[in-house]
């Protein structure tokens, strides 16, 4: 299997995932456009807010993190491509993105598995 790698995305690169995260429940169920959420994304992406999973050439996964709340992170968007599910992708975003030490947040909805 091939590493997967996590990086910062730049907001261009953090906009172009919005149209396969979109496309995914819950975002899809909460009528999430792509557009909307690429707006969101590029300007998480601009602030570093936003790592990408990477394998090979390709993105398998986003993840948000938004800094200093309650002591913390807010973990506030963890995606994996269908193709990568199953597969520790979330667990290696998530691991890779919250500094060691702090509090984590997170909000799901109970559908959300």
């Amino acid at each position: 299997s091939r590493c997967v790698r996590i990086r910062r995305a730049t907001g261009r690169q953090a906009r172009a995932q919005a149209v396969w995260i979109a496309a995914l429940d819950p975002w899809r169920a909460m009528g999430y456009t792509a557009a909307g959420l690429g707006r969101w994304l590029g300007r998480m992406g601009s602030r570093g807010r936003v790592w990408l999973a990477v394998e090979g050439n390709d993105v398998c996964g986003v993840a948000v993190r938004l800094p200093d709340v309650l002591l913390g992170e807010f973990l506030a968007l963890v995606a994996v491509a269908p193709s990568a599910q199953g597969r520790g992708v979330g667990r290696r975003l998530v691991d890779g993105v919250i500094p060691r030490g702090r509090w984590l947040w997170v909000s799901s909805d109970a559908d959300n598995r």
